[in-house]
């Protein structure tokens, strides 16, 4: 708990913002800490990760504080779909993302995963926001970012930002 307090104060964290997630931190089975590159900057992450017995609300698997330097913040809450029926995801995907590439991306990734059990779809929602989006959490897989490097820049374009983030994501991989 304090661990994780300080990381997010010496992040600079907001108060307000790290406080949405203390009531949640004891139930918590790991703190995971992430960034993403934005032009002009980077949101810092901070995500609780919870076992099936622990979670908040069911399939709630994670939920993150995510923050810029100049101190705006969010909660994200990410809910477990891989478990939904193949014509629900679908649905989901069809409501979440818009026509062409990264739907297709999507659709093909989850077609072709042999392991099912370790590719798990994620729901992503933002008390307050009309913001949906959805991740795909590849951690079980045992993959390394420079293993599939050149599919993520494909997925996520070429923007010098999106660069910068997969060669920092390779550089850690091979350290």
């Amino acid at each position: 708990v304090y661990k994780r307090q300080s990381l997010c104060r010496q992040l600079r964290a907001p108060e307000a913002g790290f406080d949405l997630l203390a009531p949640h931190q004891s139930a918590s089975c790991a703190v995971h800490f992430g960034f993403e590159p934005e032009d002009g900057g980077a949101v810092l992450k901070c995500y609780l990760e919870f076992a099936a017995h622990a979670q908040p609300a069911p399939d709630l698997v994670f939920l993150a504080l995510k923050w810029t330097p100049d101190g705006r913040y969010v909660q994200s809450n990410y809910w477990r779909r891989d478990h939904l029926p193949d014509a629900q995801q679908d649905a989901l995907i069809d409501a979440v993302l818009p026509e062409g590439a990264r739907r297709d991306s999507l659709r093909a990734l989850l077609a072709r995963c042999t392991r099912p059990d370790l590719l798990h779809l994620l729901e992503v929602e933002e008390p307050g926001s009309p913001r949906r989006s959805l991740d795909v959490n590849l951690s079980d897989l045992d993959a390394t970012v420079g293993a599939h490097a050149a599919t993520l820049i494909e997925f996520l374009g070429t923007s010098e930002a999106v660069q910068r983030y997969i060669c920092l994501l390779y550089t850690s991989d091979a350290a």
